[in-house]
């Protein structure tokens, strides 16, 4: 797959995460719930979506049969979660739309590292 066409599925994918992430990071803080707790909630439901469609539409030609596993999903969760609190803690209220942009950049990357190495993927 050239790189034209990888970027395409990775934002149609990542556009439907990041949604998901800003309409539940939008209701909980409307419903008076804190920055960190309702960042990383939108993070948590919006990963789950993002994890399975990049595998299946933008790293199926880099996987094969194989699929990530556990330790792909354990370290990008952990990695974007951190990120998830720290920056919902001290992002400025002006910023906080462009918080679920950051698990975008850091997904692209790790899935990239991860999809090609056998310590991630299994059959």
């Amino acid at each position: 797959m050239n790189i034209i066409s990888r970027l395409g599925r990775f934002s149609a994918v990542g556009l439907v995460a990041t949604g998901i992430h800003a309409i539940i990071l939008a209701a909980l803080i409307s419903l008076g719930i804190g920055n960190s707790v309702a960042n990383l909630s939108g993070f948590l439901i919006a990963f789950i979506w993002s994890f399975f469609g990049q595998q299946k539409l933008t790293f199926k030609d880099r996987l094969g049969k194989k699929q990530l596993n556990k330790r792909a999903a354990v370290v990008l969760l952990l990695i974007n979660s951190g990120l998830a609190i720290v920056l919902g803690e001290f992002t400025p209220a002006l910023a906080r739309p462009a918080l679920p942009i950051v698990p975008a950049v850091s997904n692209y990357m790790l899935l990239w590292i991860f999809s090609g190495r056998r310590f991630f993927t299994t059959h």
